[in-house]
């Protein structure tokens, strides 16, 4: 199955037109030879002074001020467009990233204590109970991006935190949270040999203890195939079996909406119906252009 010309198209009215300014940018940048510029102003709007991004960059927090969350994803498209060290709003986004590293607790916490102030899904809420979290999300990523720029970074510091990182994977058991499994993977592409497959060897066992093997199971707020396994040239593509890669290529075709958007398999529970709706419309944008993606990669769009 492959999707139809009538479909993308329809999702790239979606995108154009009801999608944020952002990923509208970046569909034009990556599908249609679109500004690299216009990425990078619409990024921007999302930076603050301190060299953090906020202001729902990551839409189930509304949090304004910066948090090394929000930044990573804000590091996520800077990577994608190819910014280099020089670019101040790389420089200012590491700055923040090594005056937030929390020395007592050997990691960067994902949200500050203030996303209690601002809408937020609930497990976004910060409490005494629920205040630790996984060490790799986001910390792992953050090493990652120190990795891409490493110019940027001291060289001890970055040699101390990559090993503390490795020793942190390597003693987990091999059934990990995704989410810290994808923070673990955006490190390692950054990272140089032997480093490098010595993290993927261990996501290797990891990603098929989390996946799911069925639609009900893709249903539900979950780990697919594709979550990790994003292009044929995926390390881990060894590790799931093909014809299930294909069964959930052919589910994403089919789960696209009449509008040519794709939506989020999750709310807040009601936690802040108001607000809910303007971060649900925000994540139609972005999951639409991330499944372009994963479509075009495999070949699945006409």
């Amino acid at each position: 199955m492959k999707m139809t010309k009538e479909q993308a198209q329809k999702a790239r009215e979606f995108l154009i037109h009801q999608a944020r300014p952002l990923e509208a940018a970046l569909y034009a940048y990556e599908f249609e030879n679109g500004s690299r510029e216009k990425v990078v102003e619409e990024l921007n709007t999302f930076q603050n002074e301190d060299g953090g991004f906020g202001h729902g960059l990551e839409p189930d927090f509304r949090l304004s001020d910066s948090s090394p969350l929000a930044t990573t994803v804000a590091f996520q498209v800077m990577s994608r467009i190819s910014l280099d060290a020089s670019h101040p709003m790389v420089e200012k986004g590491i700055r923040y990233f090594l005056q937030t590293y929390d020395e007592q607790k050997g990691c960067w916490m994902a949200v500050p204590e203030k996303v209690n102030d601002y809408p937020h899904a609930p497990w976004w809420h910060v409490s005494e109970e629920k205040n630790e979290g996984d060490w790799g999300n986001p910390t792992a990523e953050i090493i990652g991006y120190l990795h891409e720029y490493a110019e940027l970074v001291p060289r001890e510091f970055l040699e101390e935190l990559t090993g503390r990182a490795l020793d942190t994977l390597l003693s987990y058991p091999d059934k990990m949270d995704m989410h810290e499994i994808l923070c673990f993977d955006r490190m390692a592409v950054r990272l140089a040999d032997p480093p490098k497959e010595t993290v993927y060897e261990k996501l290797k066992r990891c990603i098929p203890q989390v996946i799911g093997k069925s639609e009900k199971d893709w249903e539900e707020y979950s780990a697919t195939p594709l979550t990790f396994i994003d292009s044929p040239k995926s390390p881990y593509l060894e590790v799931v079996d093909n014809s299930l890669i294909e069964k959930n290529l052919d589910y994403l075709i089919n789960k696209q909406e009449d509008k040519g958007n794709w939506a989020p398999n999750w709310d807040w529970f009601g936690n802040y119906e108001e607000d809910w709706p303007k971060a649900r419309d925000e994540w139609k944008g972005i999951l639409t252009l991330n499944n372009l993606r994963i479509l075009r990669e495999f070949k699945r769009m006409r």
